[in-house]
């Protein structure tokens, strides 16, 4: 092997781009006995390090990129004086990079991403001349940005973002960094106002300076650079107005939210026809937007919501471009065009907390499942069937049409007449937010099967429909003068009206319902022959027909060609013209929910279990279950299942509080492994939908890996998935518990919290943190989580990952719980995880 040449070393997830480097060998190839060649395995590196698997002096190209390789920088490298390309990305390595790097002297590309490297970035960085591309982001470097850096004149790439630099400037050797094409330096503590010199690298075409704490105004020769293409200034402090003149004819994106910006949106971001993306929200802009916005033909991303804006709407703004993202962390939200056949291609239309006036348009995409424009100054009557008048209409006659519409958010207008009966004809609305208006006259929402509703604040009158005198929607019809109810702990008046059925037939059938769901009601039911069985009845609905039958039909497609300890038995189906049973297995104890949130329900058939807590060893017992069945789903189905609605009242539990995962009429199989397939709309439920899933509609195995963080999260805490104020969930509040570095013990459930099983909880606590990240590539599979489970566990048995039937073993024969940490989430918690916020997922 001494006399090669020209060859290299990979073994990577993913393989290095190879432009330009003509005749090189690409196999994943090793050194072995005699000169032979042969692949590394993981194991073997971890045990033997680099230095017994590398004796190839003539190397110039190496990458153990994605391998979990856990120790520090391999010394080995040092003796490969003729390396031109190192990459080193996505593992675990600790330490510092070694101060005799500059012995790498060839080397034209260095990628140490991804990595826990810590301490200073040393000097001899600077003394490596053939250097082109320099990764050295996601580590934990801290100290300041070393001036070396700008003695690397072949320079076109600097990514450093997201590290533990201390509050510094760019050194002014940066200057000399004539070359660079890219730089990267979001999330660094860099203050201060943005250099002239960045301003003078005439080459640069990617510029993300975002997540700092710089100050001052904006270069206006920023807006000069004729190559530039993606401008990032996003989440900084950065205040006065928008350049004026805009010259970068080539910018594609371009992001200044998060900032305090005032003055207006400029007339040159019209000349930008590239530009796909603009992003301003969360500034103090105010004035109109530029009609010359509405004509760029390549903009599918605009996003000024939380500012001052006024005035009209751009009338062509959709109309030459295929507008699809008007976002708002995760959710599409923006403006739209009210007087024109706007965004058909819309599937979420928000433009709240603005100041906007005006109409609606007629036509609107039949694909919109949100549609949100609360506090603005909208206006006018909504028009009804049989209501003549048309002035002032701020609904559109065809919103019947709207069949995918989940959220609707009109409050905080000046609307006024009735809620439109033909709301009840929108079968996938579950959302509806119409407080601080001026709506009249009763409550027709009868066939809804609303999760969430605010009608406050309205001059509403007449008796609220049954389905809603619950506690739970208390808040939600306060303010109604004219309003009543049967019920006196809803704070409204009590009406004079005498209930129609005798209460001894009613209390009869409640007894019999286990529980209630979106699609129906799930029944207790004695099988001669059989024993209990629990039977989904599903009630056909003429406003929602089409959609129980797909998930009556999903139901029947995936839990009749599945079987699995942990999942729920299907043992029959009936149906006809009128209703449509699912007949399962009996689960005694019900569902997770029911015992860890049973005393924040009214009294039902669960009420015996308020204030019985399930101890530590039965709640470990539960999640390794869920995840066993989860695991099988992703793993060990072809093609592979995702659940989609993941949370803790489908997680039910037989007498000896054995998991079993149910209703399925929400899940999806996948074409293969790992595949983004996309849906219509958005299912799920509140605190348990992954943020990108919210964001994208698409589907993968990760939306559930992050629902079933939720569920861990329920588990060791005791508090339910919404808990958190108005803009968190129990997911949000846990990661900024542990990114403040509070102790976790503080959130462990009182209940069940005992010295013996803190350590575990902790452990558990952690695992759904991690699943629960922002970013779905840093959230574990769900064999990962599985191990970890079993681990946390002591060892307890299992049959394999997935939990079929195998060799009995023990975890801890071949895991530790600090070795599966350390591999899943680099040794250490990264506050990066969160820090990346929504709005920089959707650039990744």
């Amino acid at each position: 092997m001494e006399g090669l040449t020209r060859g290299d070393v990979v073994w990577s997830g993913s393989p290095l781009p190879r432009e330009g480097l003509v005749g090189w060998e690409s196999d994943d190839v090793m050194a072995g006995e005699n000169g032979s060649v042969r692949r590394p395995r993981e194991k073997e590196i971890n045990q033997k390090g680099v230095a017994g698997l590398l004796d190839l002096k003539s190397l110039t190209f190496l990458n153990f990129s994605n391998n979990n390789i856990i120790g520090k920088f391999p010394v080995a490298v040092h003796n490969l004086s003729k390396l031109e390309i190192l990459d080193h990305s996505q593992n675990y390595i600790v330490g510092t990079i070694p101060d005799d790097i500059d012995c790498l002297a060839r080397l034209s590309y260095l990628n140490l991403y991804a990595n826990n490297f810590s301490g200073n970035i040393p000097a001899a960085i600077g003394l490596l001349p053939e250097l082109r591309t320099l990764r050295l982001y996601d580590n934990q470097f801290n100290g300041t940005f070393p001036p070396e850096i700008g003695n690397l004149s072949k320079l076109e790439e600097l990514s450093m973002a997201h590290n533990g630099f201390s509050p510094s400037r760019l050194h002014s050797s940066f200057t000399q960094l004539k070359k660079l094409k890219k730089l990267w330096i979001s999330g660094e503590n860099l203050i201060g106002e943005i250099p002239q010199m960045i301003a003078e690298m005439v080459a640069l075409e990617h510029l993300d300076l975002s997540s700092n704490k710089l100050t001052g105004n904006i270069l206006g020769s920023l807006f000069m650079l004729m190559n530039l293409r993606v401008l990032w200034l996003y989440k900084n402090k950065l205040s006065g107005e928008i350049p004026r003149v805009v010259e970068a004819l080539n910018l594609t994106s371009v992001d200044l939210s998060q900032n305090n910006l005032t003055g207006t949106i400029r007339v040159d971001f019209g000349k930008l026809e590239k530009l796909s993306g603009l992003r301003l929200f969360f500034n103090q802009l105010s004035g109109e937007i530029p009609e010359s916005i509405g004509r760029l033909p390549a903009l599918k991303d605009f996003v000024l919501f939380s500012n001052n804006l006024s005035g009209s709407i751009p009338p062509d703004l959709g109309r030459y471009s295929a507008l699809e993202y008007l976002c708002h962390g995760g959710s599409l939200r923006g403006v739209v065009a009210f007087d024109n056949k706007l965004a058909l291609n819309l599937q979420l239309l928000m433009i709240s907390d603005n100041l906007f006036t005006g109409e609606l348009p007629n036509e609107v995409s039949t694909s919109l499942s949100r549609l949100e424009i609360s506090n603005n100054k909208f206006s006018g009557s909504i028009s009804i069937e049989g209501n003549s008048e048309e002035s002032g209409r701020a609904l559109p006659r065809n919103i019947i049409s709207w069949k995918s519409l989940n959220i609707l958010n009109l409050s905080q207008n000046q609307l006024s007449g009735q809620i439109p009966e033909k709301f009840g004809f929108l079968p996938d609305l579950v959302k509806l937010y119409l407080s601080d208006n001026q709506f009249s006259g009763k409550i027709q929402l009868d066939s809804l099967r609303l999760v969430f509703h605010n009608l406050s604040s309205n001059n509403l009158m007449g008796k609220i429909p049954t389905e809603y005198e619950d506690v739970a929607y208390a808040t939600s019809f306060l303010n109604n003068p004219g309003l009543c109810t049967r019920r006196s702990s809803l704070y409204l008046n009590v009406c004079n009206s005498r209930p129609q059925k005798s209460s001894k037939t009613s209390t009869q059938f409640l007894a019999l319902i286990l529980r209630s769901g979106g699609s129906g009601k799930v029944y207790r039911v004695a099988a001669n022959g059989f024993g209990d069985v629990a039977v989904k009845r599903i009630s056909n609905n003429r406003n929602s027909d089409q959609k129980l039958e797909k998930e009556f039909l999903a139901e029947i497609e995936i839990l009749g060609t599945i079987r699995h300890l942990n999942i729920v038995k299907l043992l029959c189906c009936i149906s006809n013209d009128n209703s449509k049973l699912l007949v399962y297995e009996y689960m005694e104890k019900r569902s997770l929910d029911q015992w860890l949130h049973s005393e924040r329900k009214a009294k039902g058939p669960s009420a015996s279990m308020n204030h019985v807590a399930l101890d530590w060893s039965k709640r470990l017992q539960i999640a390794v279950g869920a995840a066993q069945g989860l695991c099988y789903m992703h793993h060990d189905c072809s093609p592979p299942i995702v659940r989609r609605d993941v949370k803790s009242s489908n997680i039910l539990l037989d007498s000896e509080f054995n998991t079993k995962i149910a209703d399925f009429g929400l899940a999806r199989m996948l074409v293969k492994q790992g595949e983004l397939a996309t849906v219509s709309a958005v299912a799920g439920s509140l605190g348990y939908i992954a943020p990108e899933y919210a964001r994208t509609v698409r589907v993968n195995e990760k939306i559930d890996v992050y629902s079933f963080g939720v569920v861990l999260l329920e588990l060791t805490t005791g508090k339910a998935a919404n808990y958190g104020d108005e803009d968190t969930c129990l997911a949000e509040w846990a990661w900024r518990h542990m990114q403040e570095g509070k102790p976790i013990v503080d959130v462990l459930d009182e209940e069940i919290k005992e010295a013996c099983y803190v350590d575990e909880m902790r452990d558990v606590f952690k695992l759904g943190v991690f699943c629960t990240s922002m970013l779905p590539s840093r959230r574990p599979n769900m064999k990962e989580v599985v191990q970890i489970l079993l681990e946390s566990g002591g060892g307890i048995r299992f049959f394999n990952c997935c939990g079929m039937a195998g060799p009995w073993k023990y975890a801890h024969e071949f895991f530790s719980i600090s070795t599966l940490f350390k591999l899943l989430f680099h040794v250490q918690f990264v506050p990066v995880l969160r820090e990346a916020n929504v709005a920089a997922d959707v650039r990744e």
